[in-house]
């Protein structure tokens, strides 16, 4: 998983992710693997494949940083109804990441 993150700091993209692969196969419980690829998913513009990749890190370990997170892919793929209901399973934040696009107008609320 740490050679994910060098080769992702890297601009290293497709090793980055050969080896988060070979993280998740080695520990397919290691939910921050997931999570990591998920972000570099994210950050490629891969919203479909960041998406799975925050469920199966919640499926390991439901913590808010990755409801959080997999709300915002909702929300880029303009799948607000989801992106509420993702925000609002979040215990810790409920509705966190709703402030900001109310205020841009994209969800009115």
């Amino acid at each position: 998983m740490f050679l994910g993150q060098f080769y992702a700091a890297n601009n290293q993209p497709d090793k980055a992710i050969q080896h988060y692969t070979d993280a998740i196969r080695e520990n397919p419980k290691l939910a921050e693997a997931n999570y990591n690829l998920a972000l570099l998913y994210d950050q490629l513009g891969n919203y479909e494949a960041a998406k799975v990749e925050f469920l199966r890190a919640i499926n390991s370990s439901p913590i808010p940083k990755y409801r959080n997170n997999l709300g915002t892919i909702y929300f880029k793929q303009k799948n607000y109804e989801e992106a509420i209901g993702e925000y609002a399973r979040n215990k810790k934040y409920p509705l966190s990441a709703l402030e900001a696009p109310r205020f841009t107008g994209v969800l009115s609320i």
